[in-house]
C-alpha cells in the first residue's frame, strides 16, 4: 500500500517564510510580551495554576 502524504507531511516554504517574517517586524515593531507577563497571562486562563516555563525561540532576533 502506498503511503499517501498527510497535511504536515509537505512544508510550504513561501507560507513559512512569510510567517518569520511577520514574526520579526512584530518584534522589530515592540509588538511583544515579556516571557513572564505571557505565562500569568495563561495561568490566569488556567485558574492560576502555571506550568513550566518554555522559552522562546532567540531565532526571531536574528
Amino acid at each position: 500500500m502506498k503511503h499517501e502524504p498527510g497535511i504536515f507531511d509537505e512544508r510550504d516554504n513561501e507560507a513559512g517564510a512569510a510567517s518569520l517574517a511577520h514574526a520579526r517586524a512584530d518584534v522589530a515593531a515592540g509588538r511583544v510580551h515579556d516571557q513572564a507577563i505571557t505565562g500569568e497571562w495563561l495561568a490566569a486562563r488556567r485558574g492560576g495554576v502555571q506550568t513550566t516555563t518554555i522559552s522562546y525561540s532567540s531565532s526571531l532576533l536574528a
